[in-house]
């Protein structure tokens, strides 16, 4: 079976948070397999044992517009408006990541505080995994 551990990020701070979460992810997560750095629209510095995979952004014009008739409650930040390379996540769905049979995206500047292990060990056959993060009970 094969795994890869993928964060993103574009030229920001999220890229020196990316470099953090890979770097935990080797230390505090024993993690020795794959590891992809999706960079969204930038050529970043080579990173040891990091495959950069680089993508563009995508076009969100018709997703915002369907925002003005549409809009999304409860949100402090309006982050579906102006957090906009977060839907880049979902191009782990392209042909490229397909090498792998299991990915495990993690948001760049997630903490790695101990062993992946608990994270490999879920059943994910089948399955697509995630946090619950809805801001709100309400949210729609």
């Amino acid at each position: 079976m094969s795994t890869a551990f993928v964060t993103l990020c574009d030229n920001s701070d999220y890229y020196r948070r990316a470099k953090l979460t890979i770097s935990e992810l080797r230390d505090s997560g024993r993690w020795t397999g794959d590891i992809v750095l999706m960079a969204i629209d930038f050529d970043p510095e080579p990173i040891d044992g990091v495959e950069i995979h680089k993508i563009s952004h995508l076009n969100l014009d018709a997703l915002l517009r369907s925002y003005e008739t549409h809009p999304l409650l409860h949100s402090h930040d309006d982050r579906w408006r102006t957090k906009l390379y977060q839907w880049d996540k979902f191009q782990v769905f392209t042909d490229f990541f397909r090498r792998w049979e299991r990915i495990v995206f993690l948001d760049a500047g997630t903490r790695i505080i101990t062993d992946v292990k608990v994270l490999l060990d879920l059943e994910w056959r089948g399955f697509l995994l995630g946090l619950d993060d809805t801001e709100h009970p309400a949210s729609n």
